[in-house]
């Protein structure tokens, strides 16, 4: 009854809110999300099987310990989705690129030992050109670009995203963002909320997935006749690394995001020493991480960071270079990124269905912000494909069903900062709706449903409705968070306390829409509510009470 006490105070509950209130352009809905792959491709339900073909495996490592580190990367995509990475023992005889139903893991293949590539993945449809569903995905790593098993786990969890069927990712706080790669050191050794709520859209969610652990900092430890100094230099191929740098130490990164090397110099240093050199996120995750084994006593050692300093210029802000002998810390200094590209914006779609009549149903997409077009829709419905901006399927009577929407938006796909490796087509937006369909082919009760996805603090939330045949007509849908007193209404122009509708469809009808994508959900306090309802005016959701709390943060 909260809502009903609320809205009928609304224009008094308008001015009562401390402060500004939540910030709701960050909504990460105005930019890419996930991509997934031309034709929405994924696998069919139960565990997907695959299998480690150790032939050319780099010398330092054992099968032992490549296992492992897959099996490794292959669990973290099960966090907050519904889908299971099922190892079946090494295949000496599988070869990768057969299309013979079986899906491996190898090193070499097509990946030559001067390719920049350090992985390559390829997939199979199950039935070709009929059916959205996968039944092969291979793997080759290239063992020239394999330097450790921490960059074996990070290139391996990039390249399991591939086989579950996701492209490249346009937004740079994604493993699956790739203009350019970030590093698989570090960064790609957790996922990030785009990559949770890709895998989430392709394959269910199960709720939101384990935040990255922070960085496991310590207080400088400097023994007697140790010296350290640590420098941030612009990439020079020219430049002279003793006994110092001969460019200016940065304060910042350059603004174009060109590379940079992270310098050390010390002294009190042992031959066989641990060296370690660690670049931190503003956010306090570890987001490169380089080791490597002393050779000398009192030198000098670097790590550079190049192809445009592998994406750090997408997040601006306080950045810090730590310096470790043996895992504890002997300096550390700060340098700032400031911001840079801006990523375009992707249209907000929503998906409408409605029935005709024995179990079929006519399906459109509808786009709420006309300024940023569509070039073509992809449909799916329970594992058949379907084209066109409005289909017809028929579905049948008395069942539960599922619809998915994939779109693709004519804005240009960022790959200025990586030439040559512009982004292949593929859907820039999905959208789900599971509906029950009544023995005569219709809708015949309400419902109301959100699914979270993502991973803190960029959560995504996914609105469905379902408008019956008894509430036939046309109604508006509103989309509203309770903040504290103040309630927020989204609409198709963004957030704001008019009680304005996000969408109108006719009823009867489902309806899945976004609600937040890769939103900040961290400027909301513990129990703000999202309330989704229907009707002619915010008076008649009241009045009717065709509303229902859906998610409470």
């Amino acid at each position: 009854m909260r809502l009903i006490a609320s809205l009928l105070f609304l224009p008094l509950l308008n001015g009562v809110h401390a402060g500004p209130g939540p910030d709701f352009s960050r909504d990460g809905g105005n930019r890419f999300d996930f991509i997934a792959y031309s034709g929405g491709y994924r696998w069919p339900s139960g565990p997907i099987k695959w299998y480690y073909n150790p032939a050319g495996q780099p010398s330092g490592f054992s099968t032992d310990q490549v296992v492992a580190t897959l099996q490794k990367a292959a669990a973290k995509w099960s966090n907050g989705c519904n889908v299971r990475l099922q190892y079946m023992g090494t295949n000496s005889t599988a070869t990768a690129g057969n299309n013979d139903g079986v899906s491996v893991i190898a090193w070499q293949g097509p990946l030559s030992v001067n390719s920049t590539f350090g992985g390559f993945t390829r997939t199979y449809a199950l039935v070709r050109n009929t059916s959205p569903l996968l039944g092969e995905g291979d793997i080759w790593l290239n063992p020239a670009r394999v330097n450790g098993l921490e960059e074996l786990e990070g290139l391996a969890t990039h390249e399991m995203g591939h086989m579950l069927g996701l492209a490249h990712s346009n937004n740079p706080n994604s493993i699956m963002f790739s203009q350019p790669y970030h590093p698989s050191a570090g960064f790609d050794l957790a996922l990030r909320g785009d990559d949770a709520t890709g895998c989430a859209r392709l394959y269910g969610s199960t709720g939101v997935a384990p935040t990255p652990s922070t960085y496991a900092d310590s207080a400088l430890q400097l023994s007697a006749g140790q010296k350290v100094n640590l420098y941030v230099v612009a990439y020079d191929a020219t430049l002279s690394y003793t006994p110092q740098p001969t460019a200016i130490a940065l304060a910042s990164t350059p603004a174009d995001g060109s590379g940079v090397k992270f310098v050390s110099y010390f002294n009190g240093m042992k031959v066989g020493d641990t060296l370690g050199f660690d670049v931190i996120m503003p956010d306090n995750t570890l987001y490169y991480h380089y080791g490597t084994t002393s050779a000398y006593t009192d030198a000098y050692y670097y790590t550079y960071l190049g192809d445009s300093t592998k994406g750090m210029q997408y997040f601006p802000g306080n950045w810090r270079f730590a310096f470790t002998i043996n895992g504890v810390k002997k300096a550390e200094r700060n340098f700032s990124v400031p911001a840079t590209s801006a990523v375009p914006g992707v249209p907000d779609i929503a998906l409408v269905g409605t029935p005709l009549g024995g179990g079929s149903f006519s399906f459109r997409a509808v786009n709420l912000t006309p300024a940023r077009s569509i070039l073509s829709n992809q449909w799916g419905f329970d594992d058949a494909a379907l084209f066109g901006d409005t289909v017809t399927a028929a579905l049948g009577s008395g069942a539960t069903h599922t619809a998915r929407l994939f779109t693709i938006s004519s804005n240009p796909r960022s790959g200025a900062d990586n030439p040559g490796s512009a982004q292949g087509d593929g859907p820039d937006n999905t959208r789900t709706a599971t509906f029950a369909v009544s023995a005569s082919g219709g809708f015949d009760q309400a419902s109301f449903a959100a699914t979270v996805s993502g991973i803190r603090p960029a959560l995504s939330l996914e609105g469905q409705v379902t408008l019956p045949t008894q509430d036939a007509g046309q109604k508006n849908i509103y989309v509203a968070v309770l903040v504290g007193s103040t309630f927020y209404f989204h609409t198709a122009s963004g957030w704001g306390t008019t009680p304005d509708p996000l969408m109108q469809v006719s009823a009867p009808a489902v309806a899945a829409f976004s609600i937040f994508d890769g939103f900040d959900t961290s400027m909301l306090p513990a129990g703000t509510a999202v309330y989704i309802g229907y009707g002619a005016s915010v008076d008649q959701v009241i009045q009717q009470g065709k509303y229902a709390q859906v998610y409470v943060f």
